[in-house]
């Protein structure tokens, strides 16, 4: 079976796997922003009911991770800042650093992690808009992508501007369209998808652009529009090229070869998925890497050249053990 590829866009939605290098539990199809191991599903609120805008206070903390920080399991250090909300204040956190790749985790009153975010801000810079579903103190986490990074940085969080709450229902949307293309919701992915891409192309944001015109081929891909999935499919390649996203543009690549696969123009799949392999190896994305294999060897299997295909099986085979993807 091809292995498809379903691209979150930068944003605060927690959902599956880890980009580049897929995390283990990750169905194939999906692609997620870098992610670091959280151990529980957690959801984010967006709008209160009454749609209220609370006023908050404006801080900026400046501080530094080193050493002597807090450590997490994946031995990253981070400090923990609080603060005190009120359920319904719509809020937007950042956290920057010319030092270190930054990443946010937002905790809840009651101890639960209700956001995270590695790169929504300016360049590698991270942000969180939520609206806080509770009243109590909150702890942020400022926290480094990777493990043992230090370095200085800059910690704010103030009310949240319409385009940061439009930004994040966008980004909600997003992620609600991949919950129900996992349970085979496809209309309604579409729908959502659909919706999200009218709001990322409101707010001129190509990323997120790019991210929704792929979800969209995929689908149309699962519906069997293959022709209408090979449109969006090569928007979404064009855009990712545009804004030099060679993650994105090597998910596009891949996908695009599964769809004309689903043609039963082997050949030309055959085209896209080794311009995909090329660019996962030149990024070291393994599972990338692994996922171009097999959908290679699946190809030649259809043009009746078996030991070919084996061939590719084998390498995928051999790379997904490794990865332990299961």
């Amino acid at each position: 079976m091809p292995l498809k590829s379903v691209v979150f866009t930068i944003g605060t939605l927690l959902g599956v796997g880890n980009f580049p290098g897929l995390a283990a539990e990750t169905n194939p199809r999906f692609w997620e922003i870098p992610a670091q191991s959280l151990t529980a599903p957690e959801t984010i609120p967006l709008m209160p009911s009454s749609g209220q805008r609370i006023a908050l206070e404006s801080t900026t903390v400046r501080d530094r991770l080193n050493s002597n920080s807090e450590t997490l399991e994946d031995k990253s250090y981070y400090n923990p800042h609080t603060f005190e909300g009120k359920a319904g204040e719509q809020i937007t956190i950042e956290l920057t650093s010319h030092e270190f790749d930054p990443y946010l985790i937002l905790i809840d009153p009651d101890g639960n992690r209700i956001a995270k975010d590695n790169n929504s801000g300016e360049g590698k810079n991270a942000r969180i808009t939520v609206t806080l579903p509770t009243t109590g103190t909150y702890v942020i986490w400022a926290n480094s992508y990777n493990k043992q990074e230090t370095g200085n940085y800059t910690l704010s969080w103030r009310a949240a501007t319409p385009s940061e709450l439009l930004q994040a229902k966008a980004d909600q949307l997003l992620q609600q369209g991949i919950e129900q293309d996992k349970t085979s919701q496809f209309q309604a992915a579409l729908k959502s998808w659909q919706e999200a891409l009218s709001i990322y192309r409101q707010l001129r944001n190509r990323q997120g652009e790019a991210a929704s015109l792929n979800n969209l081929g995929n689908a149309y891909d699962s519906l069997g529009q293959y022709g209408k999935a090979i449109e969006f499919y090569q928007q979404s390649l064009s855009l990712f090229r545009e804004l030099e996203n060679r993650q994105g543009e090597a998910m596009s690549l891949n996908n695009l070869g599964v769809a004309y696969y689903r043609l039963g123009q082997y050949r030309k799949a055959i085209e896209f998925h080794q311009q995909s392999l090329s660019l996962f190896r030149k990024l070291e994305n393994r599972q990338g890497e692994a996922m171009s294999l097999n959908n290679l060897g699946n190809a030649y299997d259809s043009l009746g050249q078996y030991r070919k295909g084996i061939e590719f099986h084998q390498q995928s085979l051999s790379l997904f053990r490794k990865l332990e993807n299961r």
